[in-house]
């Protein structure tokens, strides 16, 4: 890859360490790539929990990528049966349910709350299916 020869070529500075970016896919008739720069930043809570954990993402990362991260950092199981949120309003909560979509194309934009929920044992779900 081209990083490499460029870091060949010009190096590290002295106890710095490289900064890995994608080039991901802008546009929706007119296609172009880009370096991303800047990640998506979410802040990550379950739906019963006040504790709240920033990460960041790239655009290219998919719903499933977001949701094995949510699952690391509240220890849960991946046997456990769980959906993701996103909020897009104040109180309005959308379900994100195809899993191979990336960050980008689901509609996910910076500063926006990812909720991970876990299905009750009795077989039912904390929030409505539908938007709420």
């Amino acid at each position: 890859p081209a990083w490499l020869k460029m870091r060949a070529w010009f190096g590290l500075s002295e106890g710095s360490q490289p900064i890995p970016r994608r080039v991901v896919e802008f546009g929706l008739y007119h296609k172009h790539f880009k370096v991303e720069v800047y990640l998506l930043e979410f802040k990550l809570s379950t739906h019963n929990s006040k504790e709240v954990f920033t990460r960041k993402f790239s655009r290219a990362n998919t719903v499933a990528d977001l949701e094995a991260e949510l699952r690391s950092v509240f220890s849960v199981p991946q046997e456990t049966e769980c959906r993701v949120w996103h909020r897009y309003m104040t109180n309005k909560y959308e379900l994100l349910t195809t899993p191979t979509r990336t960050l980008q194309n689901a509609g996910l934009y910076n500063g926006q709350t990812i909720l991970l929920e876990k299905r009750n044992e009795d077989g039912s779900w904390p929030r409505k299916a539908e938007t709420s």
